[in-house]
């Protein structure tokens, strides 16, 4: 086991992460890792992709714990991604260099491919040769890359996430079919954008699902018996009466078994992952563990 250590602190739309890890042969041992959720695109006026206050102070607070937490360890080398929410912030000056000053650490803003490049190579850590399409739903982005082994040959970045889509279509607390529906037409759409119908790729590739809308999606599926925590098209089809029956949101977390924490962006999530799956022809999906902060690791520990 190697004693260095290695972190990487991913800023994202809905969430801030840090993971601590050190390479155990050929796997990534955690030795810490910390998480909070900020709520930062929901917090920016789309107006003028100005901070609101409040969020402000969530994202500053957070990042100076993050500061605290990183300083208990000797770690080697870091790395900072911000994404979706600091693509859009980008021209906020102000609030870039505070988020800097709080962290005590440069932040680097990855596009969308970037970022996508990335979730699969930590995704893929470790797997067995095969082709492979990963799926990855943040809060403000969704990164669908199709590659071979530890190779991409399609990477997009759709401009939609868990939180943001919530946030458009769900705003009054309520899930109706029709705003299912509208929602799930609005991913279509920039889907057929990103992915024209003769680059769909065929169905022999094996799907997996990284982040926090896969795992919450796995979770329901367990929850319910509708698969060992694999996320089907079956099961995905027999979830949505469910979504459109509550009265309102927040009984998501009972009528599903779901964290109270990821009720509010959980329509918007199930929206972009069923349409997903009926545009790429997706059957079934394993769950990936590994993602974004992973794949960062292992860029680090290869150029070592």
């Amino acid at each position: 086991m190697s004693d260095e250590l290695y972190a990487a602190i991913d800023l994202g739309a809905n969430s801030f992460h840090l993971v601590i890890m050190r390479r155990h042969d050929s796997n990534l041992v955690t030795v810490d890792g910390y998480r909070e959720i900020v709520r930062l695109a929901s917090g920016i006026n789309p107006e003028h992709h100005q901070l609101r206050p409040e969020a402000r102070r969530r994202a500053l607070r957070c990042l100076n714990d993050i500061r605290q937490r990183l300083a208990q360890h000797s770690v080697q080398k870091v790395r900072v991604v911000g994404t979706s929410a600091f693509r859009t912030l980008r021209q906020n000056a102000d609030f870039i260099k505070d988020a800097e000053q709080a962290l005590g650490l440069p932040i680097e803003i990855v596009t969308g491919e970037e970022e996508a490049r990335l979730i699969y190579l930590g995704a893929t850590w470790g797997l067995p040769q095969s082709n492979r399409l990963v799926v990855d739903i943040g809060g403000g982005s969704t990164e669908i890359i199709i590659g071979h082994g530890g190779t991409t040959e399609l990477a997009v970045s759709l401009d939609v996430g868990s939180a943001s889509l919530s946030a458009a279509y769900f705003q009054a607390n309520r899930i109706t079919q029709a705003h299912l529906n509208k929602a799930r037409e609005h991913v279509r759409r920039l889907l057929t954008k990103a992915i024209p119908a003769e680059q769909v790729p065929s169905s022999d590739l094996v799907a997996v699902g990284s982040s926090g809308t896969a795992k919450s999606l796995s979770w329901v599926m367990r929850s319910l018996h509708l698969s060992n925590g694999d996320i089907t098209r079956s099961g995905l089809e027999r979830v949505s009466p469910l979504l459109w029956q509550v009265q309102n949101i927040d009984q998501l977390s009972q009528v599903l078994n779901l964290n109270v924490r990821r009720t509010h962006v959980f329509p918007g999530g199930y929206a972009i992952m069923s349409e997903v799956f009926a545009y790429l022809n997706v059957e079934h999906m394993t769950i990936s563990g590994r993602a974004l902060r992973e794949g960062m690791i292992v860029e680090m520990l290869q150029s070592a």
